[in-house]
């Protein structure tokens, strides 16, 4: 029986110094998405990106991140578009992503055929 209340003892104790490393992996990780802009919404502060596997994610956009385009390195949401590439890197906690960096990559290119040229 002392030797159970010993194992029972050993395991508490390793339980004890070990819950720190676990509540250590949870914490939040930066990580990075790169895709096309489907929406964005200004009134909740929010962007949804879609990568090139169709995976569609939406990140939350505090005020103040670091949003740079093409010709503003401190530009806002409310300058980029829908159709844009960006790469965003963001955290996330609870479920939720959190919006770091919005980094803009190209613009959506309208594609435009030109009349072919007819032969008389």
């Amino acid at each position: 029986m002392k030797k159970f209340g010993f194992i029972v003892t050993t395991l508490a104790v390793a339980l004890v110094f070990a819950a720190p490393s676990f509540a250590g992996s949870t914490k939040d990780k930066a990580d990075h998405c790169k895709g096309t802009i489907t929406v964005i919404d200004g009134a909740k502060g929010s962007v949804k990106v879609i990568n090139s596997e169709g995976k569609e994610k939406t990140f939350i956009v505090p005020d103040k991140i670091q949003i740079t385009t093409a010709d503003k390195s401190d530009a806002t949401l409310a300058d980029l578009k829908v159709g844009d590439t960006v790469k965003v890197t963001f955290t996330t906690s609870a479920f939720k992503h959190t919006a770091t960096k919005i980094q803009f990559l190209s613009a959506d290119k309208v594609k435009t055929t030109a009349p072919s040229p007819t032969a008389k």
